[in-house]
């Protein structure tokens, strides 16, 4: 199957739709991105490599500068260059910063064990 070098991966695009993402630029690439930055991850500063097996310490990503999952969209404007080793390191600290804002009570009622889960602003 030949790499179609000007659309995203439809594995994105599946992504960003089942997030709610409501602007997606097409021509927003990982090649596009790659070359955009020279391809050096924008993380460590260190080469990355487009098109190999993206869990590769130094393969290239798209980085989402605000994250998906959070509302950012799929534009220039919002993406960077990172190696997987950075975009790993960067999900981690997402997910704990999250973990860290969402507070969790139970409470016994009638016999039932509610337990309540929000997000602290």
């Amino acid at each position: 199957m030949k790499h179609k070098k000007n659309r995203i991966s439809l594995n994105l695009k599946h992504r960003l739709v089942a997030n709610g993402v409501k602007v997606i630029d097409e021509s927003v690439t990982l090649r596009r991105v790659f070359e955009k930055h020279g391809g050096i991850c924008q993380g460590c500063q260190d080469p990355t490599v487009l098109g190999i097996h993206p869990q590769v310490p130094k393969s290239a990503t798209i980085e989402h500068i605000i994250p998906i999952s959070m509302g950012g969209e799929h534009t220039w404007e919002n993406v960077t260059l990172l190696c997987y080793e950075c975009n790993r390191l960067q999900n981690e600290k997402i997910q704990k910063q999250e973990a860290q804002r969402t507070k969790t009570k139970s409470l016994r009622l009638l016999g039932y064990e509610i337990t309540i889960q929000w997000r602290a602003a």
